[in-house]
């Protein structure tokens, strides 16, 4: 199971333009549309790297 820690989400479109840390925390976490958390968690899905690891989104 994937866990991400969205900075604050917002309802803005979607714009795919996000960052993400394995296993940290984000400097200076901008806010990310619910529907780009949606992305980098679907994204998440297919890397390995992010298994059993928290992930920030921002």
């Amino acid at each position: 199971m994937d866990v991400s820690a969205p900075a604050a989400a917002d309802r803005r479109p979607a714009d795919r333009h996000y960052r993400t840390a394995i296993g940290t925390s984000l400097r200076g976490g901008a806010k990310i549309s619910r529907a780009g958390v949606a992305h980098a968690m679907l994204a998440m899905t297919e890397d390995p790297a992010t298994v059993k690891q928290p992930v920030a989104v921002a």
